[in-house]
């Protein structure tokens, strides 16, 4: 509920940079000490749901935090849960986490502009792998993330979809009128 109480707290000082970035300053440490030690699923979807409000809210201020402090805990958990996924069906809160982790990927490639040249490699293959999700809210998350990437970075998404897919149409962002 303090991950909840926070989040709301974000998004009403949403605008307000001056009580907001000192906020998350503040309470960055404890947010990023729950991600790297907690094991309940439920609260690291939490966590990932506070750290996708942080994003949304304070943009760029976030950058460094999330490839320094999030990206790599991130990628951990992702591929635990991948290959849980391979052998066997996700439980409903891996299946929550695993949504809560692709909507804050999703609003890191909104709003941080570096994210796309470091991580979009690494992104664009997770992408790939839920996909074909048989949960559907998993598929169209995945999907939407697999969408804004294509949309920063067409060339590598129509790479990773002719080797990974038998799909051979070109995405639409690919499909740009001739001047």
């Amino acid at each position: 509920q303090t991950l909840e109480i926070l989040q709301a707290g974000f998004r009403i000082l949403h605008g307000y940079d001056e009580e907001l970035l000192p906020l998350i300053n503040l309470v960055w440490p404890s947010i990023i000490s729950n991600l790297k030690q907690e094991q309940n699923e439920s609260v690291l979807a939490a966590c990932f749901g506070t750290i996708d409000v942080a994003i949304d809210c304070g943009g760029k201020f976030m950058e460094s935090r999330f490839i320094d402090d999030v990206w790599e805990q991130t990628g951990k958990i992702l591929d635990s849960l991948i290959n849980v996924q391979k052998k066997s069906k996700l439980s409903a809160f891996s299946k929550e986490l695993c949504l809560s982790i692709l909507r804050c990927l999703c609003t890191a490639t909104l709003r941080l502009p570096r994210l796309a040249s470091e991580l979009y490699g690494k992104l664009a293959k997770l992408a790939a792998e839920f996909k074909q999700a048989e949960d559907v809210n998993l598929s169209l998350e995945a999907e939407r993330l697999w969408n804004q990437i294509g949309e920063k970075n067409p060339e590598l998404v129509w790479y990773l979809d002719a080797e990974f897919s038998t799909i051979r149409t070109p995405p639409h962002f690919l499909l740009r009128p001739l001047a």
